[in-house]
């Protein structure tokens, strides 16, 4: 912590003529005059500067105290109360400050005393002491009843007596590391208590002899233990996780952190399972610019252990039917974003596993799936597939955007761990090419659209396809005044396809190439209208009505002899009106600080009449036309800021009632208590029902709540009740988790600065 000490040179602070000290005198200045005296520049430059030409600093130092001394043979500054020395450092916009009740220099031995609430304060940190001796030239000393704080941390470092035996290198004697605050002779609610300590500032700790106390009562005894003292990223051991639980026994993982470059860096995960054997991963990360970045993260594990089925007391996992026998597991994972240009940037998901039962079974976990998709949110704002999806897919996209046209490749490649068991072979997308344009059409009022796709989905073996997709446009605004608008679009579509066999025997029993072709033309009639409604004061609810009347006609040419794997394949003819009724509110003031507006929701409806339908013929005298589609309801509303509600539902005309509907809702507030419920109902399909809530009981407790629960099977997929105290410096949770496969107790421990102190996991309860 302590900085290298270059040659004192004392500066005035203003402006104001400074003056010169007589050798073999002795004076004494108020704090006033000691502010403005120059009388240490002589000093600086004829002592120091000479000795130390090599060392010496690019900024001087101030010395502001009620009294200053200077004594001649030797030389020897002394300065007695409210002491501040402070001295800009290089590259930093924080200062090095030096405050005491008084500082002693020796120039000719480069010797600095101070005592009497000694702190000093630098970029890496704070160090308090009683009293501090220092060799300005050796960076060596001596400090007593000392407190290291590490910058931008919560850690403290203290001992009754620390040597200084480097730049930054202390040994402490009977002290203790803890991060809780504590006044008079209150014992921390933790520390881990030390014999002897070596600490490196901005480096590792290493704590011979040491105890973790609960206040005054020692609970484990460690012989050596490493911590981190770490103000900036650097090369070493973190926290480990300590688990158990009924299907791996117990288990360990130690991470080693290793810090490459300022922008990368690259963490092992070495560990061993009682059950299943040794584990391995790793973590590498790149930061290429400002929007530029890379992680690649990789499991591996040589599992000793593999479902047996009926014959081995029925393991199988998650009852679906496919026995794992699989011995090498592993999971393959990564995220990639990459600006070209600000038009032009590539995207790359990395994501592949050994067996379907992977990421089900290490859901949890520091290298598990849910860790991993909330760094990938946090870095990327893109998450992984989920866990429950066995088709896991591996996708490279680029694209770009200009001023009239747009364009993209992508690359997927799809893996199924499944395909031993099952047979269904995945389909590559060996590429995608997307192109888009907009022209406007001479010095006409029409412009002219192309949109096109080119795609090859190719499998390891069986049949695929490429496809062309040409959609040539023509678009023109329809000219009803400024009060109403208008749009008329003419599509025309012609799609080409090439059936392919590979590696198989199988055989596509039609023509190899296929095309088709159809006519799309819409039409669009909207306006707005809006109005301010006076609410309180200067508030007013600014509401916003859009309807708007679109027709649109889709006929395509016999499609049933065309392959069916995506949403281009199959396109249902259209001649339909559709009325859409859009509101939309807000409420806004102006005031002393200017202008503010909020969004309080909108109200949205829509409903199609299907014209052909309306003319269709019956087919018998209980045959009825149905032309009218379902009423589409999307309500959203946020009365207050963190109070948010949405509403979507479709309800039947003809008698058979609601569809479907989805609810949810989110509330939360500053004491961080949060609900969440998201309901979603499909008529005869689908009940589905999730909850996630977490509220302050008192000051310390917390309890949290989750759910996810099908109330049409009457099966709950998971669900945990949890326990959280709180306290200053550390936290305690008690989880309660139960799912399809398992029960589970889980008691972790936190303590601020440290990090997951130990975690005690009981599986099977």
């Amino acid at each position: 912590m302590q900085p290298s000490y270059p040659p004192y040179r004392l500066f005035r602070k203003t402006g104001a003529p400074g003056f010169f000290i007589p050798t073999g005198h002795k004076f004494r200045l108020s704090r006033q005059a000691a502010q403005l005296s120059f009388i240490f520049l002589a000093l600086a430059i004829c002592a120091f500067g000479r000795a130390n030409a090599q060392e010496g600093p690019t900024e001087p130092w101030t010395l502001e105290a009620d009294r200053i001394t200077y004594r001649n043979n030797p030389q020897e500054v002394s300065a007695e109360g409210d002491v501040v020395m402070r001295r800009r450092e290089k590259n930093s916009d924080i200062p090095l400050l030096l405050e005491a009740d008084a500082v002693t220099y020796r120039v000719e031995r480069s010797q600095v005393e101070a005592t009497g609430n000694v702190t000093l304060k630098e970029k890496s940190g704070t160090i308090s002491a009683a009293d501090v001796h220092l060799n300005l030239r050796e960076h060596t000393g001596r400090l007593s009843a000392t407190t290291v704080t590490l910058a931008d941390q919560e850690i403290m470092f203290s001992g009754k007596l620390a040597e200084k035996t480097g730049e930054a290198r202390y040994i402490f004697h009977d002290g203790l590391v803890t991060s809780c605050r504590t006044t008079g002779d209150e014992a921390p609610d933790w520390s881990i208590n030390w014999k002897k300590a070596d600490i490196t500032v901005d480096g590792l700790a290493f704590l011979k002899h040491a105890t973790f106390k609960i206040k005054k009562v020692p609970l484990l005894y460690i012989p050596y233990l490493i911590l981190p003292a770490k103000t900036t990223r650097q090369t070493g051991f973190l926290f480990p996780e300590i688990s158990h639980s009924s299907r791996d026994g117990g288990g360990l993982i130690a991470p080693l952190f290793i810090n490459l470059s300022p922008s990368s860096d690259l963490t092992f995960y070495p560990g061993y399972y009682e059950k299943r054997g040794g584990f391995s991963g790793l973590e590498f990360r790149h930061l290429f610019g400002e929007n530029s970045r890379a992680t690649l993260a990789a499991n591996y594990q040589h599992d000793r252990t593999e479902d047996q089925g009926p014959a081995g007391g029925d393991d199988d996992y998650r009852q679906d039917g496919f026995l794992r026998t699989e011995h090498d597991r592993y999971w393959l994972r990564g995220k990639a974003d990459h600006h070209f240009s600000r038009d032009t940037v590539l995207h790359l998901d990395i994501d592949t596993v050994s067996d379907q039962d992977y990421l089900h079974e290490y859901r949890d976990g520091i290298t598990g799936f849910t860790e991993s998709n909330l760094d990938f949110l946090e870095d990327f704002n893109r998450g992984l597939q989920e866990a429950t999806l066995n088709f896991r897919e591996s996708i490279l996209q680029i694209a770009g955007q200009g001023e009239m046209s747009g364009g993209g490749l992508e690359v997927r490649y799809t893996d199924n761990p499944l395909s031993d068991y099952t047979g269904d072979e995945a389909l590559h997308t060996l590429p995608r090419i997307l192109f888009d344009s907009r022209q406007p059409f001479a010095d006409l009022p029409v412009s002219f659209g192309w949109d096109s796709e080119y795609v090859h989905y190719r499998p390891e073996e069986g049949i695929g396809y490429q496809r062309l997709d040409l959609e040539p446009s023509l678009i023109m605004p329809i000219p009803f005044g400024s009060l109403v608008e208008g749009s008329v679009i003419g599509r025309f579509r012609e799609t080409l396809y090439n059936i392919e066999t590979v590696n198989s025997a199988d055989a596509w029993d039609s023509a190899e190439t296929q095309n088709r072709n159809s006519i799309n033309f819409t039409t669009n009639v909207a306006t707005l209208l809006a109005r301010d409604f006076p609410v309180h004061g200067d508030r007013v609810l600014n509401h916003a009505f859009r309807p708007n009347l679109r027709y649109n006609f889709l006929e395509n040419s016999d499609q049933s002899d065309l392959p069916d794997l995506d949403n281009v394949d199959r396109l249902e003819d259209d001649n339909s009106l559709t009325m859409e009724l859009h509101n939309y509110f807000r409420t806004s003031a102006s005031g002393p600080e200017g202008f503010s507006a909020r969004q309080i929701g909108f109200l949205k409806l829509s409903q199609s009449y299907d014209l052909t339908e309306a003319r269709r013929r019956p087919a018998d005298p209980a045959d009825s036309r149905h032309p009218f589609s379902d009423i589409a309801l999307d309500l959203e509303i946020s009365p207050l800021n963190r109070l948010y509600f949405r509403y979507q539902t479709a309800l039947n005309v003809y008698g058979e009632g609601v569809s479907r509907y989805n609810l949810q809702g989110r509330y939360s507030n500053s004491r961080k208590d949060s609900l969440i419920v998201d309901y979603d109902y499909s008529k005869g399909e689908a009940r589905n029902l999730s909850l996630s809530s977490r509220f302050k009981l008192t000051s310390y407790l917390a309890a949290g709540y989750s759910t996810t629960r099908s109330l049409l099977l009457d099966h709950t997929t998971d669900e945990t009740i949890s326990l959280i105290f709180t306290a200053q410096c550390w936290q305690m949770e008690l989880a309660s988790t139960r799912d399809s496969e398992d029960r589970r107790v889980m008691l972790t421990f936190s303590l601020t600065g440290i990090g997951k102190a130990f975690e005690v996991r009981k599986a099977g309860v």
